[in-house]
């Protein structure tokens, strides 16, 4: 007893971190403990939630199950910690003020899209929130790109300015109401609103009540009715938004854009509408309709009302279901699909600031409708697709970002992985945490750059995270390599901080060994469009021998020449020519498909001498070339509008019947495997003369490539212990490529890994540029 009279009680500590802030998390832990009347407190700080509870040994027991098993669908518990102490006696039990005690490690919570009690409120007339744009609660809402700091309360976001009345604090404070303690919680009266703007910016309607937001609706929808373009605020920024059966309208919003042909996502009321325009799955259905809500890749229905633009040549379009209470508000007026799409020019970074918006798309808007609330950080629409029944992540932003990368490595030292070029995301590396960024884009914007730069600082200072190490692309002249080799002061970083460069490939297929937790040596298999080899020539189609500290180069395509450099990528043609010269070096006049007679003689000599001479024609071994290559020849794209085009089109031409594969050579070559393609080119002229039905020829190539792989594996494993495969690079967006290799390598008894949360592509090897600069400096001492 101490001297006063009060005797301290014994006490269960229980500590928990994960995403358990913004999730209604505390909430939900009082009226657990007030049902099973414990005593206690439970408390947010910069780890994660603390709970103290006082009360019969039983009901404690109960309360830890409950809390472990029934907690709130969008919380995540990492770790879950409890041992006795001994404390004051409690009178009740309470949420108490946030704490800040150490170094920040709780997880951040993604933007969740409307609940179903929300928008049951927004649509019922009898209900104060009826057609209020910001309603949430603490299910559902912004999270990410409204925190400023760690803890996640009011006053560290960007509802800091928006006191609330007495009606939202009563909610606020009431542990029986479902926005106790929701941290964006407001109304009508006392929260941020929507305005109607010229694309001047100047305000037409200004809506303060759910009658005001009718008129500014009936005007919307008339807007969309006469063929205008709008831009429209969102979770983590603008959308351009039209009518999406208007070919017309959609025409001109492609040329406003700068986007001459890449596919455009639209937007639908709900699960019934969406099926009448694509065939949609189980799993897709569920996606649709997950709080992450990104944009789901879907085969589209011929018999579909959108018009032929939104996806020229293309046999999916991405659709998804209003996030955004205004989006739902949207739905109600218009009973049609809209073009959805990021609001930019193409290669810029999304608008997401209402000042920023009017200046950057006033000429491509015609009218806004913009919002008081700001966001803090800009993130666009998550995409994903589904490949032989599996989740395939496409694009990881929106309901993502900032979840961290279930891995089992540990980072002793702070390590931002810089990423790549293209599809830019960057990653922390601290602790047990692997933090990948939302998707950034592609760096040689420099708009995009700065944005880079920016959210490197956001993200580090939610964590107050002090890297010691930066990794990047070997690439000499990439962004972020001369950002790390020279980072801004802005940044902070020691003069001694650590750098290190990863080759691309090699990171592409850590990666995939990082989210699998395979720490034995894997066989990786990386193909893509692009990416430095360590001879300083163009690596794309790798067969590779991979520990985390290092790698050999033990198989690739046959090099070929790739005239005019990256003018390659932009006119396919020319790598088809150059495939085609080197398959029939005596003749290759003779077997010009028909398509080549499009392009004009001169052109043609010009670039047949630039392959002969290799005048400002660098060599690459590089899968996508090969993708678009075959796809020039075939005269599916001799010209492309968007990256990878070519290599889409040349997918979805193949059909699905049973063909025989085109023939692959296997060369040995000092202590690797080159695959010839040679004989593949010889085999395909020979049939486009022949007149060969262009699906069978498709079909025919990709079949002939996975059996080529598959056999230069054979070979290299005939003396060898079988290691795992691991399939990593842009070129496994491909469905056909994917599955089919997968499942010959498994029916020759391989096991196969890819990526499971990361995408397959650029935007997911920062985490192998983490975990292979973490195990070179150890191997190092």
């Amino acid at each position: 007893m101490l001297p006063w009279g009060i005797e301290l009680m014994k006490t269960t500590k229980i500590d928990v971190s994960g995403i358990v802030q913004g999730v209604g998390f505390r909430p939900f832990v009082y009226t657990e403990a007030l049902a099973l009347k414990l005593k206690g407190e439970v408390f947010n700080h910069s780890q994660g939630v603390t709970i103290f509870l006082q009360g019969e040994e039983s009901l404690i027991t109960r309360f830890i199950e409950n809390l472990t098993q029934k907690h709130p669908a969008q919380a995540c518990i990492d770790s879950f910690q409890s041992h006795s102490v001994e404390k004051f006696p409690y009178q009740d039990f309470q949420i108490t003020e946030s704490q800040l005690k150490g170094s920040i490690s709780q997880r951040i919570s993604p933007d969740m899209a409307l609940c179903d009690q929300c928008q049951k409120e927004l649509l019922d007339p009898g209900n104060r929130r009826f057609l209020y744009p910001y309603i949430n609660c603490t299910h559902c809402g912004p999270r990410f790109t409204i925190i400023k700091a760690l803890p996640y309360d009011r006053k560290n976001t960007t509802m800091a300015d928006f006191p609330m009345c007495s009606e939202c604090l009563k909610e606020y404070q009431s542990p029986q109401n479902r926005r106790f303690h929701a941290q964006p919680n407001a109304c009508h009266q006392c929260g941020p609103h929507y305005k109607l703007t010229n694309n001047a910016g100047q305000p037409l309607i200004e809506p303060k009540s759910s009658r005001q937001y009718k008129d500014l609706l009936n005007q919307t929808r008339e807007l969309l009715n006469e063929g205008h373009i709008l831009g429209i605020k969102g979770l983590g920024g603008y959308h351009l938004v039209c009518d999406g059966r208007s070919s017309k309208v959609v025409k001109e919003l492609r040329k406003r854009k700068k986007r001459e042909e890449k596919p455009l996502a639209v937007m639908v009321k709900n699960l019934e509408q969406a099926k009448k325009l694509a065939y949609i799955s189980k799993q897709e259905s569920e996606y649709l309709l997950a709080p992450d809500q990104p944009i789901v890749l879907l085969k589209s229905r011929k018999s579909s009302s959108l018009c032929p633009e939104i996806a020229p040549g293309n046999q999916y379009i991405g659709i998804m279901l209003p996030c955004t209470p205004f989006q739902h508000m949207l739905f109600e007026w218009v009973d049609f699909p809209l073009v959805m799409t990021s609001a930019n020019l193409s290669d810029e970074p999304i608008a997401f600031q209402d000042d920023e918006a009017i200046q950057r798309l006033s000429k491509i808007c015609d009218f806004f409708i913009q919002g008081n609330r700001d966001i803090l950080i800009r993130c666009d629409d998550s995409v994903i697709a589904f490949v032989s029944g599996k989740r395939q992540i496409i694009r990881r932003s929106r309901g993502f970002a900032p979840h961290p990368i279930n891995s089992p490595l540990f980072f002793d030292q702070g390590i931002l992985a810089l990423g790549a070029e293209q599809k830019n995301t960057f990653l922390l590396a601290f602790d047990n945490y692997t933090i990948p960024s939302h998707h950034i884009g592609d760096l040689k914007d420099m708009r995009t750059f700065d944005s880079f730069q920016d959210n490197i600082q956001h993200l580090s200072s939610l964590y107050d995270f002090k890297p010691k190490i930066l990794v990047s692309d070997l690439h000499p002249l990439y962004l972020s390599t001369l950002f790390m080799r020279k980072p801004p002061e802005k940044m902070g970083f020691p003069g001694n901080i650590q750098k290190i460069q990863v080759q691309h490939h090699h990171a592409h297929i850590a990666s995939v060994m990082a989210e699998n937790n395979l720490s034995t040596p894997v066989i990786g298999i990386a193909l893509d469009g692009t990416g430095l080899g360590k001879d300083n020539t163009i690596w794309g189609g790798e067969i590779l021998f991979c520990e985390y500290h290092d790698f050999k180069r033990i198989g690739h395509l046959l090099p070929v020449t790739m005239p005019g450099g990256d003018r390659s990528v932009k006119y396919p043609w020319q790598m088809g020519l150059s495939y085609l010269m080197s398959a029939w070096p005596e003749n290759w006049k003779e077997k010009l498909p028909p398509g080549f007679k499009a392009i004009e003689e001169a052109t043609l000599k010009l670039i047949a001498r630039q392959i002969e001479k290799q005048i400002n024609s660098p060599v690459t071994s590089s899968c996508g070339r090969l993708f678009d290559g075959v796809a020039a020849l075939l005269g599916t794209r001799h010209q492309v509008a968007y990256e990878g085009q070519a290599a889409i089109e040349l997918e979805q031409l193949a059909s699905g019947l049973a063909t025989e594969a085109y023939a692959m050579d296997i060369l040995p070559e000092d202590d690797q495997i080159i695959l010839d393609w040679r004989p593949m080119i010889r085999q395909i002229s020979e049939d486009i003369i022949a007149q060969k039905a262009a699906a069978e020829i498709s079909m025919s190539f990709h079949q002939g490539l996975i059996q080529g792989i598959g056999r230069a594996l054979g070979e290299y494993s005939k003396e060898r212990p079988r290691l795992p495969i691991a399939l990593s690079g842009g070129c496994f967006m491909n469905r056909l490529l994917l599955s089919g290799l997968t499942g010959y390598l498994e029916q020759k008894g391989f096991e196969v890994y890819t990526a499971i949360s990361l995408p397959l592509n650029d935007g997911g090897l920062a985490l192998g540029q983490a975990a292979i600069a973490k195990h070179m400096l150890e191997q190092r001492g």
